[in-house]
């Protein structure tokens, strides 16, 4: 009976979240109905900045790949975003490092991606991240996920195995005097076809897009969804570790002391080894730390009554050290 009580109390916070985060999505999130491009030279990046990309520089170098511009979208409200994309001399695929945020939040990506153009204006698309769960495909796009991947000559590799079916398209080459009209031109193709997937509508007043309930409450499913977001093996093996703590260390103080006789002291420990996994959750998951650590830390009453003897009370806390951790750690890091 107490855990399905404290089930139904963690539906009924699932659905007063999406009850006020719906609202706010759809009042907030906006996008420009054209791209613009800011390009910038290498002095006006901080030094962290160059030091980030000049790791890709000495990398991509041997595999023939010189930096060719570096941008950043800058008419996109709430996001700031950093970009260099390289080219090579003797074949048309090229190769791009992207750094994006979510305002001034702790929240930032970092993926690679190289990219063939062909001449019916389709792409292939090979990243080292999840493409977006909330947007629909471009049609023209065809697109490799290799998440977590982060050998470029590998991500390279699998790039070209997967474009060989596709290259009687006929790939074109990319240079200064199309680039930038191309990501302009390739931006409003793919906000069109969100426009026809009923994911974004255009405000005619204000000249912009806005999201819809459609998008807005697929954000939700992606935010409540632990697996989503480039969740990988390595990600799992930590999260079953984190899980494990708290139980073990319940399973030491039942046997150290009877389940009658747990005083401060143990439940001290008991809290101490939740506030540990927390910390582990949120170097792990990211932004997904406060579902992840909620989900780890209820989960194993449910599995293992005898072990566990908490409430719902310890699996937010766990979640809220996760959030916690994942947020500095994040300010840290930050590069835009």
């Amino acid at each position: 009976m107490l855990a399905s009580g404290e089930l139904g109390r963690f539906i009924w916070i699932v659905a007063g979240t999406i009850a006020i985060s719906v609202p706010l999505v759809l009042s907030k999130v906006r996008l420009p109905r054209h791209l613009q491009l800011e390009l910038l030279s290498d002095n006006q990046l901080t030094p962290k900045q160059r030091e980030f990309f000049a790791t890709y520089d000495f990398k991509l170098k041997p595999m023939g790949y010189e930096p060719f511009i570096t941008y950043r979208m800058s008419n996109i409200p709430g996001s700031k975003n950093l970009l260099r994309t390289y080219l090579s001399s003797v074949e048309p695929t090229r190769c791009t490092v992207q750094v994006s945020a979510a305002g001034d939040g702790p929240v930032q990506f970092s993926q690679v991606h190289f990219v063939t153009e062909f001449a019916d204006k389709s792409r292939t698309f090979t990243t080292n991240r999840l493409n977006s769960e909330t947007f629909d495909p471009d049609p023209g796009k065809f697109v490799l996920e290799c998440r977590g991947l982060t050998d470029l000559a590998e991500l390279k590799r699998r790039h070209e195995q997967f474009t060989e079916p596709y290259r009687a398209r006929g790939p074109v080459f990319v240079d200064k005097n199309n680039f930038v009209a191309l990501v302009k031109e390739q931006y409003e193709r793919e906000v069109a076809h969100q426009v026809k997937r009923k994911l974004l509508r255009l405000d005619a007043v204000k000249d912009e897009y806005r999201v819809t309930v459609k998008w807005a409450l697929r954000v939700q499913k992606n935010m409540f969804n632990p697996f989503a977001d480039n969740f990988t093996l390595t990600k799992l093996a930590g999260a079953l570790a984190a899980a494990s703590l708290p139980v073990l260390v319940s399973l030491q103080q039942t046997q150290l002391h009877g389940s009658a006789q747990i005083d401060l002291g143990c439940i001290s420990v008991l809290t101490l080894a939740y506030v540990v996994a927390g910390v582990a959750a949120g170097l792990l998951f990211g932004h997904k730390s406060f579902i992840w650590a909620f989900l780890l830390a209820y989960i194993p009453t449910l599995l293992f009554p005898s072990a566990t003897s908490h409430t719902v009370g310890m699996s937010l806390l766990m979640a809220w050290v996760a959030d916690l951790t994942f947020r500095m750690h994040g300010r840290r890091k930050r590069l835009v």
